[in-house]
């Protein structure tokens, strides 16, 4: 990587950029190359799990806690903890996971160089009926490729949120279950 950046005008940013494809891989002996011709495709380690996702009881379904912002509710694309995609195998960006939201939605997680993100999630707010704040509860199954959108503000709901978060849902007249 150093004697790239010595012959060419690149930044590290831009060739780690270029660097995380599945289809680049390591050497033992430290040089890039092909995966297709016998280099080792890199993973990422785990990273740490936030407190604002969880696996479910029995293993199959990822409950997503995110609060209401105003970026939420205008449409913006919402950003999520990498936990969550490398759950979802997405562990080489450019990757993406759909899941059937209602019979014509489809919400999608991406993983990308810049980081990992849902699709926008304006049309369930705007269906709930969701105030700035309210806390969103999203259920991922993994199995059968369904997601699933309460709000926790109008319906008790049980789910691990930080500190922060867990008192602006109580004050909203939700619940949840504080983490340890």
């Amino acid at each position: 990587m150093f004697e790239t950046q010595r012959r060419y005008p690149v930044t590290p940013a831009r060739l780690r950029q270029s660097l995380s494809s599945s289809r680049i891989g390591l050497h033992p002996d430290g040089r890039y190359d092909l995966v297709e011709r016998g280099a080792a495709m890199r993973s990422d380690a785990e990273p740490s799990r936030p407190g604002s996702i969880r696996w479910a009881d029995d293993g199959s379904v990822l409950e997503v806690s995110l609060v209401t912002t105003a970026a939420v509710l205008g449409g913006a694309v919402v950003a999520v903890p990498r936990w969550l995609t490398w759950q979802l195998g997405l562990r080489t960006p450019p990757a993406q996971h759909d899941f059937a939201l209602t019979s014509s939605d489809t919400l999608v997680v991406r993983r990308t160089i810049r980081g990992s993100s849902l699709s926008s999630l304006r049309g369930v707010a705007q269906e709930l009926q969701l105030r700035l704040g309210c806390v969103l509860l999203l259920s991922l199954d993994v199995r059968s490729g369904r997601a699933s959108v309460r709000d926790a503000c109008r319906q008790p709901a049980r789910t691990q949120l930080p500190d922060q978060e867990c008192q602006a849902a109580s004050e909203e007249g939700g619940s949840c279950l504080r983490g340890p």
